[in-house]
């Protein structure tokens, strides 16, 4: 029986998933019980608003949102947001219909989908020089010649695929753009799963001390965030191999005291 401190109404995890996941990936009760607070976490994001709008992307917390127009026209959506002032940009505002891709952290890391990869108008509009595509669909020709891709292009979004594998690839990839004032764009086919498991990897290694930290600010900026629970499972264990390594680095390189040279 598994044990955790999750009460029984918040169990979101069946006898049949929690089975799979164990046999599947060698998943502890440890991971599940994890598991389930991550899941609760998105669900309470999920509840918090009505379910008929989606929500602007926080550009700076509690100041600076930015949205569309079907965003300035939802009356509950401004009042649930505490909005007070609107500037309507015409000049710069895109055609209405196209969607713009979440910002992660403001002026380097955008999240979204494919048909933001696509969308050269969109890409240059947004002046995004570099791109992590997590697809199995390869971007034109015109998209490579004029942006830096990086294609991780065989990884299904299942409980089989070995996500992690790729963490320290992506994570040196965003941080080298990110050293050099760069703005990249990770996505998948929805911007649901793959892409968002990327991101809360570079999260936990360069932002967060937390897997459930890095989760609870990225569905603050992007709602629909929601990697599988074999990538969450694999995030999990990503994160405590940094904490271990962080361990180990302390304890073989300690901070050395500064000698005292003061002349008395």
């Amino acid at each position: 029986m598994i044990n955790n401190n999750i009460e029984e109404e918040d169990n979101f995890l069946d006898k049949n998933l929690k089975d799979i996941l164990i046999n599947t990936l060698g998943t502890t009760n440890e991971e599940l019980n994890s598991l389930e607070k991550l899941i609760k976490i998105q669900k309470n994001k999920i509840n918090s608003f009505d379910g008929n709008h989606t929500q602007p992307s926080i550009v700076i917390d509690n100041f600076l949102y930015h949205g569309d127009l079907g965003h300035a026209i939802d009356m509950d959506l401004l009042l649930d947001l505490h909005i007070q002032h609107i500037i309507n940009n015409k000049i710069n505002s895109f055609d209405g219909n196209r969607s713009q891709p979440s910002i992660v952290i403001d002026n380097f890391l955008y999240h979204g989908d494919l048909g933001h990869a696509i969308d050269m108008d969109l890409l240059l509009d947004l002046h995004i020089q570099h791109i992590i595509n997590v697809c199995d669909c390869s971007l034109d020709d015109q998209i490579k010649q004029v942006f830096h891709v990086l294609w991780i292009n065989d990884l299904e979004d299942s409980l089989s695929s070995d996500i992690k594998k790729y963490f320290d690839q992506t994570n040196q990839f965003l941080e080298e753009c990110k050293i050099k004032n760069q703005k990249v764009l990770v996505h998948c086919q929805a911007g649901i799963s793959r892409s968002s498991s990327i991101v809360l990897a570079y999260l936990i290694r360069y932002h967060n001390d937390s897997l459930e930290k890095a989760y609870e600010y990225l569905l603050e900026r992007r709602p629909i965030a929601a990697p599988n629970y074999n990538f969450l499972i694999q995030l999990m264990r990503y994160e405590k191999e940094l904490k271990n390594k962080s361990q180990l680095d302390d304890k073989y390189n300690p901070i050395k005291p500064i000698k005292d040279t003061t002349d008395f």
